[in-house]
């Protein structure tokens, strides 16, 4: 089971496909690694714990194409990785442009290391795992959820999940702990009473 970390900072983008808003999607990127730069990556500094000296690794998401494809090449561009590590597939049309496709020098540059691993060829369909983007996202969810319930209930799936959510006490707070405040002013008694009848 996938256990998420909680986030130091995050943006909520709201959308599967960056197609809708690549410039927001792409400024949320851009201050996420602006702000791992300052507050957690210090190479120099490393006697300071809260300060890492391990790499950064961004996961793109297999976007090989179309606006996918521009975003990807902004990001290398403003990341200026050391290394590029780029797994390719058997089907030539889901890959990657070659070489250092992101740079505006044809000849690539020398301090980036690129690594290249290669699909195994002719591997019969049936044995290719496709790994679909609701299965992750079920997965990304049912390890956020997970973090609520006790860590000795089994969760394997939604149902496991759900059944585990039944079985919590909810919340209680009395009608009577209920205050609602206007912006400008207290609601009077006999408009609370009447708000309370319509509950």
């Amino acid at each position: 089971m996938l256990y998420l970390r909680t986030p130091k900072r995050c943006f909520f983008f709201g959308d599967c496909s960056a197609k809708k808003n690549p410039k927001l999607l792409l400024s949320y990127i851009f201050s996420l690694y602006d702000y791992f730069l300052k507050e957690l990556y210090r190479f120099e500094d490393t006697d300071n714990p809260n300060k890492s000296a391990i790499p950064l690794v961004i996961n793109t998401s297999g976007w090989v194409k179309g606006t996918g494809l521009h975003m990807l090449t902004e990001m290398l561009k403003y990341a200026s990785p050391t290394h590029v590590i780029r797994l390719r597939t058997s089907v030539e049309g889901k890959n990657l442009p070659a070489g250092m496709f992101w740079l505006d020098e044809p000849e690539g540059d020398p301090a980036i290391n690129l690594v290249e691993i290669r699909a195994a060829q002719h591997s019969p369909r049936h044995l290719l795992v496709k790994k679909e983007a609701r299965i992750i996202r079920d997965l990304r969810i049912i390890a956020y959820f997970r973090q609520c319930l006790p860590m000795e209930f089994p969760v394997f799936s939604y149902n496991d999940l759900i059944q585990g959510f039944a079985s919590i006490e909810p919340f209680q707070l009395p009608l009577s702990k209920l205050q609602v405040i206007d912006l400008h002013s207290q609601v009077k008694s006999l408009d609370l009473s009447t708000f309370s009848t319509l509950l």
